[in-house]
Formats: structure tokens, sequence, C-alpha cells
């Protein structure tokens, strides 16, 4: 994991896998911020139960067109997520508040994780298929957007919650 956050490179790129890489200001920030002093909780405790009640209370077509429902991959993937961002928070940036993200289905089965924090936006889209895609703001400028890998969600998480420090 070192590795992959010692890229120096400045800017998001594409990979061959094409996924979105973060940028370096966001993953020396993340870093810069790593305590151990402290310990972060969830403060809602039913955040997860919000998911799954997506996943049980709308049916096709609840947007009143051909909206599917959120299906079990994404709704499974979105609590992953978020509880694998919550550890890396616990464990490595304590110092920065765990806040939860705005929860929306969307129309092709999937998810959407939504945080706005300071200057800094983030909108995680896990698809009915279970592929995620991001697309990340810092002061309304569009820092990047497209396919992205589990790890990189998490610190797009870290990182977004560092803006409200």
């Amino acid at each position: 994991m070192t590795a992959l956050l010692e890229n120096p490179n400045p800017q998001f790129k594409n990979t061959n896998s094409s996924m979105l890489e973060p940028h370096a200001e966001i993953k020396n920030e993340i870093w810069s911020h790593r305590s151990a002093t402290a310990s972060a909780q969830i403060q809602n405790p039913n955040f997860f139960d919000q998911i799954e009640q997506l996943k049980n209370k709308l049916f096709d077509g609840w947007d009143g067109e051909d909206g599917l429902a959120p299906t079990q991959t994404a709704t499974d993937l979105a609590k992953q997520v978020i509880r694998y961002a919550l550890y890396l928070h616990r464990n490595y940036f304590p110092s920065t508040k765990w806040v939860e993200p705005d929860l929306s289905p969307t129309s092709d089965g999937g998810v959407d994780l939504e945080w706005e924090i300071g200057n800094r936006y983030l909108l995680l889209n896990v698809s009915g298929k279970g592929e995620i895609s991001c697309l990340i703001k810092n002061n309304q400028a569009n820092l990047g957007t497209g396919s992205a890998s589990f790890l990189y969600a998490c610190i797009y998480i870290q990182w977004v919650l560092a803006g409200g420090l």
C-alpha cells in the first residue's frame, strides 16, 4: 500500500486499468493528518440500515419511470466501502471528523454516496453491477471523474473528510 501512495504524479491519470488515481495533493494531505490518538465513530449507528432500506423499500419503477431498485451487489459494496473507509479513518486519520455521506438510489440499481465538506466535494457512485465511479471537486474545480478502485474510493473519502479541518 505504501508504494501505491508514493506515486509522485501530481495529476489524476487513467492507468492501464482505467482507474482514476488520486492526485498527489490528496495523498500528501491525507497522510499528513495521520494520528493514533483519537478514535472515530459512526455518528448514526443506523447508517448501514439506511443503505439496506434502500434495497428493501424501493421497487423497480421507484422513480416513476424505469428506475431499478438498488441491487444487493450495490448495497453490499457501498457498505464495504464505508466500512473500510471508516477503518482507515479510525486507524490512520482520527484527527479528522467522520461524516456519513448523503445517500441516494440511482436509476441503474446503484447507490450514490455524496460528501461536501468545506470546499471539497466527492460523489461516489456504486452502480447496480458493482462498479465504482467518482466525481471529485475542490473549490468548484473538477479534479477528476471516472472509474475508481475500491481502495482509491476509500482514499478519496479520507481526502474529503480532511476538508472539514
